[in-house]
């Protein structure tokens, strides 16, 4: 009995800091959002240059080779959506979008707003803030 009541104690602290970093995460997304409209005089909604910008913001755009990490980007998704269906469809769409941008050819740049434009549906799956 003691064994069980220690299993359910670390699982709801292991769930609680998971949860928590993971409300954090969704918080900086929703700030940088704002911050890059304000930034860039835009709307503040997530249009292809805001996300272009949370992206380097949040360390997805390698700084030397302005490429967008694709590996870093997929599992940044899992801190910003927690419904595990959502995620894997928010995965597998960046995904493409990606394969998709580097089978057409063109520069860091071109590719990453490519890439952008065909992956902004999945702003719908993010965690909303409460």
């Amino acid at each position: 009995m003691k064994a069980l009541l220690l299993a359910v104690c670390v699982l709801t602290t292991a769930t609680m800091v998971y949860t928590t970093a993971d409300v954090q995460k969704v918080q900086e997304f929703y700030s940088s959002i704002v911050n890059c409209a304000d930034l860039l005089h835009l709307p503040k909604d997530p249009s292809p240059y805001v996300i272009e910008c949370l992206l380097h913001q949040v360390g997805l755009i390698d700084e030397n080779t302005g490429e967008l990490l694709k590996y870093k980007s997929l599992r940044y998704l899992e801190d910003i959506i927690s419904d595990e269906y959502n995620l894997r469809r928010a995965q597998d769409r960046v995904a493409t979008c990606m394969d998709h941008a580097k089978e057409a050819g063109g520069t860091n740049h071109e590719n990453n707003m490519k890439i952008i434009e065909c992956s902004l549906p999945v702003v719908a799956f993010i965690d909303r803030l409460s």
